[in-house]
């Protein structure tokens, strides 16, 4: 028990990450795995997983909220999720076999190019699209989100968010709330295959699981007062801050 207060720090900071990552549309895993990498002393595998699970109680949090508010069209969300399964499927084993400096080097590759993406997207505002991306880009999107989610924590929000809002010509708060709903259908098959081997620590969960659903029901409903762009800027630059700092992390 002395372990698990030792950490009563992840109570507010898993708030607050969980207010923005669902009121945004991005992955909190990406700002939860540095965090209790760097400040409780866990392998980084450990690391990860135990911020996935943070983020699967938080994802699934804030979809509950966004569906309640009728935000979520499950008609396009639901024929990307077997792409994303499958995608986490072949993402897992990295996670869980890999050594220390591959994953720090898959780590590092995948938060450079998400934060490579939001740069993008900062630079092109999206425009109306007469006719929606089809459904080779869905499994595209779907199998590298589901991968980059279970091998280091960041991949589904990040790419069904602009998927959603840029080729399915969805509303930015439907775009922000479907990337949430498929975020936490990935975690929580994740987290349960963390569970079984092992790699999620209950004494991190005790504290970030309550800020997490917290922070959630929080960002869903008040997403609509948040700078989007601002979130986005700020979000790109810290990801790709750690995303170098993993790569260098990983030379030999």
């Amino acid at each position: 028990m002395a372990s698990a207060l030792d950490r009563v720090e992840l109570l507010p900071i898993s708030l607050v990450v969980a207010f923005l990552a669902n009121a945004s549309g991005f992955s909190g895993g990406v700002l939860f795995q540095p965090i209790i990498f760097f400040t409780q002393g866990l392998p980084l595998a450990a690391s990860i997983a135990s911020g996935i699970a943070s983020e699967t109680l938080g994802m699934s949090s804030g979809a509950l909220r966004y569906h309640l508010q009728r935000q979520v069209p499950w008609r396009e969300v639901w024929p990307g999720l077997p792409w994303v399964a499958l995608g986490v499927g072949l993402g897992a084993p990295v996670l869980l076999f890999a050594p220390v400096k591959v994953l720090q080097g898959v780590l590092g590759l995948v938060l450079v190019g998400v934060a490579a993406l939001k740069v993008w997207e900062l630079r092109h505002p999206p425009v109306p699209r007469d006719v929606p991306a089809g459904p080779l880009a869905r499994a595209a999107v779907g199998i590298l989100g589901g991968v980059g989610s279970a091998s280091t924590g960041t991949g589904v929000c990040e790419l069904h968010q602009p998927w959603f809002e840029r080729l399915r010509a969805r509303p930015l708060r439907e775009a922000n709330a479907s990337a949430v709903a498929t975020e936490a259908f990935a975690n929580v098959i994740i987290s349960a295959v963390n569970l079984v081997v092992g790699n999620i620590d209950p004494t991190v969960i005790i504290w970030t699981g309550p800020g997490c659903i917290v922070g959630a029901q929080l960002g869903a409903r008040f997403a609509h007062l948040l700078p989007e762009r601002a979130l986005k800027a700020a979000f790109a630059v810290s990801v790709m801050g750690i995303g170098a700092f993993y790569l260098w992390r990983a030379q030999p």
